[in-house]
């Protein structure tokens, strides 16, 4: 049961306490009895810089042109709450841990978190909790997001196409 990697990501912002909180001992013990062996840190514009505590590889940077490879690799992500991301690890069928950055003005981050985990689609946890929230292992238990359905969208499509096809035959 070895081999999992968890792929950490704050977006473009700056999140030290949810950088920081990976740099602990507990949290790295927590995940490594879970069977990860790996960590990536996609650390934004944070201070800290995470390193390995007991058996696990830590990997930390702080941009790249793309997660998707690092995402694509993940088994676990923990994420900032941004929408973006949050959506792409959805779609992706990642099991997700949303922290939401407590520091943003109007709180969005928390009600997008509150609004998926609602759902089942993600666990929430906060800098404070996550060892506990990991250690739960609640985020094994998620939903699967349901299939994007493009049936309306292929519809309006799909008519457009034909008025388009009418227009231009009535032109001959």
């Amino acid at each position: 049961m070895t081999g999992y990697k968890c792929f950490v990501t704050v977006g473009t912002t700056k999140f030290d306490e949810l950088v920081e909180a990976f740099d602990s001992e507990i949290l790295q013990e927590k995940l490594f009895s879970q069977g990860f062996e790996q960590i990536v840190i996609q650390k934004g514009r944070s201070r800290a810089t995470p390193v390995a505590r007991g058996g696990l590889k830590v990997e930390v940077y702080e941009y790249k042109p793309s997660l998707r490879e690092d995402m694509d690799a993940a088994d676990l992500i923990v994420s900032h709450a941004g929408a973006g991301s949050v959506m792409e690890s959805l779609r992706m069928g990642k099991k997700l841990v949303v922290v939401a950055n407590q520091a943003l003005m109007d709180n969005h981050q928390m009600e997008l978190a509150d609004a998926m985990a609602a759902r089942g689609l993600v666990d929430v946890a906060t800098p404070h909790n996550i060892a506990e929230v990991i250690g739960s292992g609640r985020y094994k238990k998620l939903k699967s997001p349901p299939p994007l359905d493009l049936g309306p969208m292929s519809e309006t499509v799909m008519k457009s196409i034909a008025e388009l096809e009418q227009r231009d035959r009535k032109k001959l």
